[in-house]
């Protein structure tokens, strides 16, 4: 006499295997969705440069300009708050870094720390203008107000005008 169906053994193995490929399934995924929000930090840096940029134009023909923080942007108006500025998995904006010099456009720079140097090195993602070093990634940003087109209309006005250039 033949029995039919599965015994307990088949039913046991196949719910281990259904449980062992949603678990890799779910593990792959959560991770591919970190590293998606990690590379996305330079959309941030990118945002905040857009911010930073607003704040020292404003400032730069009474001088030297002091770097801001995140604080002294949303103060200012600027920012709307700091949420809209803040970097994903666990970054922290350490410092904001405004450097000038003589006939060049304003370079600004974002030193960001990360949970871990995998972090940073995913964060960073191989772009030009960031450096990843240990659990840290700076990106350095050009003032984008400083376009050739925005440098020669203003140079213009200030010889009509005068006055002394950013």
């Amino acid at each position: 006499m033949r029995e039919r169906g599965y015994t307990l053994v088949s039913v046991t193995m196949a719910m281990v295997l259904a449980a062992m490929l949603a678990i890799t399934f779910f593990s792959g995924a959560s991770n591919d969705t970190r590293n998606e929000l990690l590379s996305r930090s330079y959309l941030v840096a990118h945002r905040l440069n857009s911010a930073v940029t607003t704040y020292y134009d404003a400032r730069c023909q009474s001088g030297v300009v002091a770097s801001p923080s995140v604080a002294d942007l949303v103060a200012g108006g600027i920012l709307q708050n700091s949420s809209v500025v803040a970097f994903p998995a666990g970054g922290v904006l350490e410092s904001i870094t405004i450097n000038k010099s003589a006939n060049t456009p304003a370079l600004f720079k974002y030193k960001v720390r990360f949970l871990s140097q995998g972090d940073a090195a995913i964060a960073a993602g191989g772009k030009l203008n960031a450096v990843a070093a240990g659990r840290f990634v700076t990106w350095t940003l050009v003032n984008h107000s400083n376009t050739e087109s925005a440098v020669s209309e203003g140079d213009e006005y200030l010889r009509a005008f005068g006055g002394t250039s950013c």
